[in-house]
């Protein structure tokens, strides 16, 4: 169970992946809805470089406090569903 100080800081990383979808910057953001351990959650975004991922990722502020840890992989679409 999270304390009051870490859901403070689960709602600041929040704001800012909504702050970044509302600049075109997060495609999607969410979590599995397994809540024991194996528990993880998915950022996706579209940004000009790889190093601006890693930056945005070491600024998240669940993972500057630690409550979260964070990895980046580079990816490539291959297919993608236009409706």
């Amino acid at each position: 169970m999270w304390t009051e100080r870490e859901h403070g800081i689960i709602q600041e990383h929040f704001d800012m992946l909504q702050r970044l979808l509302e600049v075109g910057k997060v495609l999607l953001a969410g979590r599995t809805l397994n809540m024991d351990s194996s528990g993880f959650g998915i950022v996706i975004l579209e940004v000009a470089s790889e190093d601006e991922a890693k930056k945005i990722m070491k600024e998240d502020p669940a993972v500057k406090e630690n409550i979260m840890t964070a990895e980046l992989f580079p990816y490539r679409v291959a297919l993608y569903r236009n409706k």
